[in-house]
Formats: structure tokens, C-alpha cells, sequence
């Protein structure tokens, strides 16, 4: 009974097998593939378990496929070795323990990055400080420029109107002169004229 139903059994895989390994047949060549997590298999000389062990892969090594045959698959290894392993055992997805070297990988240059950051940040606040520092002293002076230049405008204007008034009292004070002496050469003709009638 026991036999019949391995017959059976066999039976039933027999086509899946079949259409396996043409797929895995049809497979491009020289492309990266993955043993899968949570096991480690034998890499063989030839395609089969009857040749001889050249070692073992452990899981989510990368390897690279060179050739397909008889479910079993030529790969390249990171040791440069050169051996088949049975192609059940591979995959063309990374595994966790490849995802989890990646990550850890980010997520050490993203800590140095951040590391790198947090000592800037002082030298940037100082930076800060001192543009800000910088800013107010040059608006102080731009502050003071406008003043004086406002007391200056100022000064300017009183000055020209201070000029204008002794230009005025100048030419009054010239004005009555001229009249002064005008009466007083009048004055003088007038007695002269007098004079010279009574003589």
C-alpha cells in the first residue's frame, strides 16, 4: 500500500519536475542570484550530489550564475570559487541577512552624517551670532550716517540762509550808505550854490 502511494506521489511531482527544469533551463546565464535564508548548501564540482563537495554557501551570499543544467545551477561565489549547487536553493531577491548588512550599512553612514552635522551646527550658530552681531553694528553706523548727514543738510540750510540775510543787510547797509552820501553831496552843492549867489 505504501509503495502505491509513493507511485502515485511520483506520478503527480513528475510533470511539475519536468516543466521545472525547463524553466530553470531556460534561465539567462551569468545573472546574480541569492541562496535563500535560514540554510546553507554544498556547492558541488559538477551537477549533481554524486560529485565531489568543494564547500559550502551560507545564506543571502550573492553569487553569480553562469550556467543551468539538470536543476542544478554553475555559480561564482565571493571566494572566486567555481561549483554547482542545487537551483531550489536559489533566488534572484536578496535575502534578509543581505537587506540587514545594507541597512545597517545606511544606517551607519546616516549616524556619521548626523555626527558630522551636530558639529557644524555649533559653528554655524556662531557664524550666526556673528553676522548678527555685524548686522546691528552696520545698521548703527547706517544710523548714525543718516544723522549727521540729516545735521549736515541741516546745518547747510542755515548756513545759506544765514548768507542770504547778510547779503540782504549788506545790501541795505550799502544802500543807505549810497543815500547818505547822496543827501550829503546835495547838501554841500546846494550851500555852494548859495555861496557863489550872495557873492
Amino acid at each position: 500500500m505504501f509503495k502505491h502511494l509513493l507511485f502515485i506521489a511520483a506520478l503527480t511531482i513528475a510533470p511539475w519536475a519536468t516543466q521545472a527544469e525547463t524553466d530553470t533551463e531556460n534561465t539567462p546565464s551569468d545573472q546574480s542570484v541569492y541562496i535563500i535564508d535560514d540554510l546553507y548548501v554544498y556547492m558541488h564540482a559538477g551537477a549533481g550530489k554524486n560529485f565531489r563537495i568543494l564547500g559550502s554557501v551560507t545564506a543571502g551570499t550573492q553569487l553569480i550564475q553562469l550556467a543551468v543544467e539538470e536543476g542544478y545551477a554553475q555559480v561564482k561565489d565571493d571566494k572566486g570559487r567555481t561549483g554547482w549547487v542545487d537551483q531550489r536553493f536559489i533566488t534572484k531577491q536578496p535575502g534578509m541577512s543581505v537587506e540587514i548588512v545594507t541597512l545597517k550599512d545606511k544606517l551607519m553612514a546616516n549616524e556619521q552624517l548626523l555626527a558630522s552635522n551636530a558639529n557644524i551646527v555649533p559653528q554655524l550658530q556662531d557664524a550666526n551670532s556673528q553676522l548678527e552681531q555685524l548686522n546691528a553694528q552696520l545698521k548703527q553706523k547706517l544710523a548714525d550716517a543718516l544723522n549727521n548727514n540729516q545735521q549736515h543738510t541741516q546745518q547747510q540750510r542755515q548756513n545759506s540762509e544765514k548768507e542770504k540775510r547778510e547779503l540782504l543787510m549788506y545790501g541795505a547797509a550799502i544802500a543807505f550808505t549810497g543815500l547818505l552820501f547822496g543827501i550829503i553831496i546835495t547838501l554841500i552843492l546846494s550851500r555852494r550854490r548859495r555861496h557863489d549867489g550872495w557873492a
